[in-house]
């Protein structure tokens, strides 16, 4: 019952979000009254959000789009070009994926004869595991829709992060990926995409840093902070349940994630408070 009241939710808080979005960026709000229910608990399949907030409007309960997304395993990304909130499935655990990759390209699982869905790890033309060495973030803009997608060259072949891919809405079936030795992300070969990403009206290097995070006011408060510490952050991830983020940045060619809170002020708006460093390859 909650899986299908929790499935119902979805589209309807990213119709919400999404307009509230558009509301802020123009300077317009209303204000509604709503209520904060600390004492509610939201539960996917016997498994808790610990960290979820439900606010009950008009006897109506809302849930964030984020906590909804990590609940039922899928990515939320934010398009700051469209103010878009983008929901995809996340890449399969290597678990579920087939571990030869000669049955996977030939569109099967082994012995089922069942066509084969998902990213493919495995694959011998390219290395089980790559790391940051240089990275570049990407403006795509595919059906007139814009799209920022992290890359990584690795010892001559440029990766694409398959989380920012599966926005495009682009065929990923039976794509080969390689994971990135620190995230764990899955990340697909430039190959892999020839046939699969055809004819993108833009496709440019950006010079700001992607950033995955919806709320406008904490994107903002973010970008201040990339604009005035001097150092090169190629990607922001919040780190769930928690005003933290994990901000990936380059310092004479070598790669640290940098992690921030960001707190909010008596006047509602955001700053950055304490920060941890961390050696990503020591």
């Amino acid at each position: 019952m909650l899986n299908k009241f929790v499935k119902f939710m979805v589209p309807v808080l990213i119709a919400v979000f999404s307009f509230a979005a558009g509301v802020y960026a123009s300077g317009e709000s209303e204000k509604v009254t709503a209520f904060l229910r600390n004492d509610y608990h939201v539960k996917v399949d016997g498994r808790e959000a610990a960290a979820a907030k439900v606010l009950v409007y008009n006897n109506e309960s809302y849930l964030p789009v984020r906590t909804i997304g990590e609940l039922l395993g899928n990515e939320i990304l934010w398009g700051s070009e469209t103010k878009s909130i983008l929901i995809g499935s996340r890449p399969a655990p290597t678990g579920r994926v087939p571990a030869s990759c000669t049955d996977s390209q030939q569109g099967t699982n082994a012995g089922s004869g069942s066509v084969q869905t998902g990213p493919i790890t495995g694959n011998p033309n390219y290395p089980a595991e790559i790391k940051f060495s240089s990275v570049i973030e990407y403006l795509v803009q595919l059906n007139g829709i814009k799209h920022e997608i992290l890359a990584n060259s690795y010892n001559g072949v440029l990766y694409f992060r398959y989380a920012d891919l599966v926005s495009l809405g682009i065929d990923l079936n039976g794509v080969s990926v390689t994971t990135e030795q620190y995230t764990k992300d899955y990340y697909v070969p430039s190959d892999e995409l020839r046939d699969r990403l055809k004819n993108p009206e833009k496709f440019e290097p950006m010079s700001e840093p992607i950033i995955r995070e919806t709320d406008q006011e904490k994107i903002d408060a973010l970008k201040v902070m990339t604009s005035t510490t001097g150092i090169k952050v190629h990607d922001i991830r919040p780190i769930e349940g928690t005003n933290e983020y994990e901000c990936l940045w380059e310092e004479n060619s070598h790669f640290y994630a940098y992690r921030v809170k960001l707190i909010q002020k008596t006047d509602g708006t955001w700053g950055v408070g304490g920060f941890q460093t961390i050696d990503i390859y020591p």
